[in-house]
């Protein structure tokens, strides 16, 4: 274990955060822990998964997705037929 984290538990056992931020925390804590539960048992939803970054990219010389007259989506990414 890093001594600075020594360090910080001497501090926190000295000054304990508040009521309020240790609430604050634990709802942060619950709401991670059920989009966890949510994603995990249903799935992950198809339109959360993104576009296929690798085929929107261009080399040098290449025309940028604007510019060749290929449908795009709101990002400027080619969708693909």
């Amino acid at each position: 274990m890093n001594p600075r984290w020594l360090l910080k538990a001497k501090r926190w056992a000295q000054n304990p955060p508040s009521p309020a931020k240790i609430k604050f925390m634990a709802g942060i804590l619950a709401i991670c822990l059920l989009l966890f539960a949510i994603e995990r048992f249903l799935g992950w939803p198809a339109w959360l998964t993104p576009n296929d970054l690798r085929r929107a990219r261009y080399g040098f010389g290449a025309l940028p997705p604007a510019l060749t007259g290929l449908p795009q989506d709101i990002y400027g990414l080619i969708i693909p037929a």
